[in-house]
């Protein structure tokens, strides 16, 4: 199985799907990983505590490529390599074609789940759609909503303990 998190700018970003709480992750993780019975998986993140998170609780299971990880949304503002923005492409190009090879794949809706639903022409991988609602369009608001959200409890407008998991065909 394959998952992708978009973690750092999609928890802030306006109009954006909400990613899954660390939380919320590991329990959708888990549940896939009984009822289809999953034994390794691809993790594709720029989210460095998602990484460490799942590393420390999946051990070996785990497969990842060592690509660049932040825990801030500062991969377009902040270059730590030579031809960094190139290097950001040329990963998510190579993970997206991995995961592409997958029996399963769980993402929110992002720009390389399209790309993968593209590409794979809707044979493969069967798609597990992470939906926990979407950001304010409000630039303002959407830059600390996520955050409050993950505290709140769920009849004061915080996050569901189990979120929606869909098998769509992506748009």
């Amino acid at each position: 199985m394959a998952v992708h998190y978009r973690g750092t700018s999609y928890k802030t970003s306006a109009g954006h799907p909400y990613p899954p709480t660390y939380k919320q992750m590991k329990n959708i993780v888990d549940k896939l990983i009984k009822r289809k019975k999953y034994n390794k998986i691809f993790l594709c993140t720029e989210d460095l505590k998602m990484f460490k998170i799942l590393k420390k609780i999946y051990k070996n299971k785990l497969i990842y490529k060592e690509s660049y990880r932040s825990n801030k949304d500062d991969a377009f503002k902040i270059y730590p390599r030579k031809y960094h923005r190139f290097k950001l492409g040329k990963e998510i190009i190579v993970e997206a074609l991995i995961i592409s090879k997958c029996e399963g794949f769980l993402s929110t809706e992002t720009n390389i789940s399209n790309f993968v639903n593209i590409i794979m022409n809707n044979n493969k991988p069967k798609f597990y759609k992470i939906e926990n609602g979407y950001n304010s369009t409000n630039e303002y608001y959407a830059m600390w909503l996520w955050y409050l959200k993950r505290v709140l409890p769920s009849f004061l407008g915080g996050f569901r303990k189990s979120i929606q998991i869909s098998n769509p065909k992506f748009n």
